[in-house]
């Protein structure tokens, strides 16, 4: 923007130098011609100034009269025609100076050298602007081409800072596909967490455990505190089934339920999805033990929770069964 400026301002100054000069000329040489006219106006009456001085200092002769007078009657006729042609040439000065005044007519003569001085001197500064003009084009030359190299230098740092920037985009675009592949399988083992947990809360749900145990207020199925306190509950109630059979004969405990569960499926009572599965009978439970197989898979701990209820059962039947008698021997 500032070279075109300067471009501007260096063609400007140059046309109005020029037409300066122009108008100059064309003065001088105007000038030059008044001047002209001027001194052969001046060089013709000095010539017929001579020429009358003469006249009076010549004596005249008889006879030479006639020829005198002739003369003299010329030499009118040529100031005439030297006066109609100071007129003409007036006359064009007036109208191409516009006045119509002599002295007028000398001061503009005047006023043309001073002019003349003036345009000189615009002349003078005009070169100097240009010079400058000149100068301050290649500065800006210089400094565009400077500018011009070290944007190219800033665009290659940009290009290598951008390349860095998509290497490091792309790494943590993995990371978090690896994060979000991690948290898709925490929330399937998550889903099939609580779902276990429903299972074996189901499977216990007819133990009956003191009423101060249960939550305060209700809380939503979706929730973890929900999923907790149920998880917590079904371990009250394992614990209570554990502390209900220490003490008890397991082997006649297996017995009791292999032949209720026999009876129960000729019945068509046994569930079909009932699986049994073989427990040493010899050995007495331990409750450390006891705990450290809940921590196996989930086919073993939903039957274990099947065999405890089961286990309840007997018992509540065998009490029965014992006070039966005792009721009997009374009506006797």
């Amino acid at each position: 923007m500032m070279n075109k400026d300067a471009v501007m301002s260096r063609d400007m100054a140059r046309a109005d130098l020029q037409r300066q000069e122009e108008d100059f000329h064309r003065e001088r040489r105007e000038r030059e011609r008044i001047l002209q006219e001027y001194k052969r106006q001046a060089e013709e009456r000095r010539m017929f100034a001579e020429r009358a001085e003469r006249r009076a200092q010549r004596v005249t002769l008889p006879g030479e009269d006639a020829p005198t007078d002739i003369q003299l009657v010329s030499n009118v006729h040529e100031e005439e025609k030297a006066i109609r042609t100071y007129q003409e040439a007036f006359q064009r000065i007036k109208e191409a100076t516009g006045v119509t005044d002599t002295q007028e007519v000398v001061r503009r003569f005047i006023a043309q050298g001073e002019t003349h001085r003036h345009l000189e001197e615009l002349k003078s500064e005009n070169e100097k602007t240009l010079v400058r003009l000149k100068e301050e084009k290649e500065r800006l030359q210089d400094a565009f081409q400077e500018l011009k190299y070290s944007g190219e230098a800033k665009l290659s740092s940009g290009q290598q800072v951008l390349e860095e920037l998509q290497a490091h985009l792309q790494k943590e675009e993995k990371r978090r596909d690896k994060y979000k592949e991690e948290f898709e399988k925490m929330t399937k083992i998550l889903v099939a967490g609580k779902s276990g947990v429903d299972h074996l809360a189901t499977k216990v749900q007819h133990i009956k455990v003191p009423r101060s145990h249960f939550p305060a207020k209700d809380l939503s199925p979706q929730s973890d505190e929900y999923v907790l306190d149920i998880l917590d509950t079904t371990d009250q109630k394992l614990q209570k089934l554990l502390e209900e059979l220490e003490g008890q004969n397991i082997g006649e405990i297996l017995r009791q339920m292999e032949e209720e569960e026999f009876q129960a499926s000729i019945e068509g009572k046994l569930p079909a999805f009932n699986v049994r599965i073989p427990l040493p009978a010899a050995t007495k439970p331990d409750t450390f033990e006891d705990d450290e197989d809940s921590g196996e898979d989930e086919g073993d701990v939903v039957t274990r929770a099947s065999l405890k209820k089961q286990s309840q059962q007997i018992i509540e039947s065998k009490t029965k069964r014992k006070s039966r008698p005792k009721k009997k021997k009374g009506k006797q």
